[in-house]
């Protein structure tokens, strides 16, 4: 490949994004090695060079970042997928009577309710809150728990969605509602 020595921009090129060095460019042009680093030192070719890698390296981590994050929100909605169906069997097994509730469940439940509620909607704990392995949940005395619990049902009710509306087929459906 013979470029003219007119088209310095393309000699540039070759230094900067092919990553030859002065003397194949030089090689290249046939043009002396001295004129090549002369005219790389003047328009710091070296400078320019550094910063293309370090936007290719960007982009890499953005290109990176959205396949992460893309494959985080899939996951995410699988979640909520298995969860909307295993919350309404177990419905379905608590009204046919072939499961009882029990303290731990019900905690857990509680738990993963208070994790779901947004406090820039105004649905967070307002106050006599304790901390229980990084929820917030109230401590259940002197009827803070009742309110915390009519505010928690008040937001699981705010966000269901109709039957299947994350995805495809419904899944099934509790027999009827319960009331609180």
């Amino acid at each position: 490949m013979v470029v003219r020595v007119d088209n310095w921009s393309e000699l540039e090129r070759l230094f900067v994004v092919e990553g030859k060095t002065a003397r194949e460019i030089a090689r290249i042009a046939g043009i002396s090695n001295s004129t090549v680093s002369a005219r790389a030192k003047r328009e710091d070719w070296e400078g320019r060079k550094i910063a293309y890698k370090a936007r290719l390296a960007q982009r890499g981590y953005e290109a990176s970042a959205d396949a992460v994050a893309h494959q985080q929100v899939e996951v995410r909605q699988e979640s909520i997928l298995v969860a909307r169906a295993y919350i309404r069997t177990f419905a379905q097994q608590l009204a046919e009577k072939k499961v009882a509730t029990n303290a731990k469940d019900t905690l857990e439940f509680i738990r993963f309710l208070a994790s779901e509620m947004d406090p820039a909607k105004g649905e967070g704990l307002k106050d006599g809150t304790k901390i229980i392995e990084g929820t917030s949940v109230p401590s259940l005395g002197a009827g803070s728990g009742e309110d915390f619990l009519r505010r928690i049902v008040e937001v699981a009710r705010a966000r269901v969605a109709p039957p299947g509306g994350l995805g495809g087929d419904s899944l099934v459906e509790p027999p009827r509602a319960f009331k609180n």
